[in-house]
Formats: structure tokens, C-alpha cells, sequence
């Protein structure tokens, strides 16, 4: 049963890059996996060409969930605290949210829930958890 499956899985490999290519562009090959039977199991293994291309894909998908974020500079963004309102605080809000930190509704006004989840950002990144989303906080949330 193993074998079959080593065999089965060694020729999906050796097609998949046929396979791929008439739907992806040339370059498809680095996203193909390479198999390799070690012993009697088969074990899954990312081609060393394609490492920095998953790092990319990776960097890519974090930095689209603050798209927003990033159109902002830690020294010359607002200071966030209770009681603030407006399109910053909204963005905040919407960020908080991808890091699952906020359940709360995006509504642009800095309540004590979002103020309770700036201090969980914040305590996760071992910043000052003190709510104000400063120029520190600012910092870790865009890069």
C-alpha cells in the first residue's frame, strides 16, 4: 500500500509542473512541492527555490491586512485614546479585528473595548500597555 502511494505521489510531482503551467505562469514550477520517500513514510517538502517565494507570499498576506495602516508614519500619526474618533481610529479598530483581539463593531469611536484591545496588542508586543496607541504602538502595528 505504501509503495503505491510513494509511486502515485512521485509521479504527481513529476507532472505537476506540466500540469501547472498552462494555467499559471512560466515561473509555476515554484510553487510545486517536492516528495521525497524517507524510509517507509512519504514526507512533503518545499523546494529550496521556492523559499523566498513563500516568505513573499507570506509578507504579502500580513501586509494586506493593514493596507490602510501603512499610509501612516509612527511619528506624524494621531495619538489614539479613549474618546478618539475618525478614520484612524476605524483603521485601528479594522487591524485589531485581523489580530482577533476585537470583537467589537468598526465604528471610528476609541471605546474601552478598543481600548482593551490596543492593551492586548500592546502587552503582546511588549510595548507599555497603557491604551494610547502612540508612537510606539503606531510603530509595531505598521511594520
Amino acid at each position: 500500500m505504501t509503495s503505491k502511494f510513494v509511486r502515485f505521489a512521485l509521479s504527481i510531482a513529476a507532472l505537476s509542473p506540466l500540469l501547472f503551467s498552462s494555467l499559471a505562469p512560466a515561473n509555476a514550477q515554484a510553487f510545486t512541492t517536492q516528495i521525497r520517500k524517507t524510509g517507509t513514510h512519504v514526507s512533503m517538502q518545499e523546494h529550496p527555490k521556492n523559499v523566498n517565494a513563500t516568505k513573499s507570499m507570506h509578507s504579502t498576506t500580513a501586509a494586506s491586512k493593514s493596507t490602510k495602516l501603512i499610509s501612516y508614519s509612527p511619528q506624524t500619526a494621531p495619538i489614539l485614546r479613549l474618546g478618539s474618533r475618525g478614520k484612524a481610529v476605524r483603521e485601528i479598530q479594522a487591524f485589531l479585528k485581523t489580530q482577533k483581539l476585537y470583537n467589537g463593531s468598526v465604528d471610528g469611536v476609541y471605546s474601552r473595548n478598543t481600548r482593551s484591545a490596543v492593551i492586548a496588542f500592546q502587552k503582546s508586543h511588549d510595548l507599555k500597555a497603557d491604551g494610547v496607541v502612540g508612537a510606539k504602538t503606531w510603530s509595531e502595528i505598521i511594520h
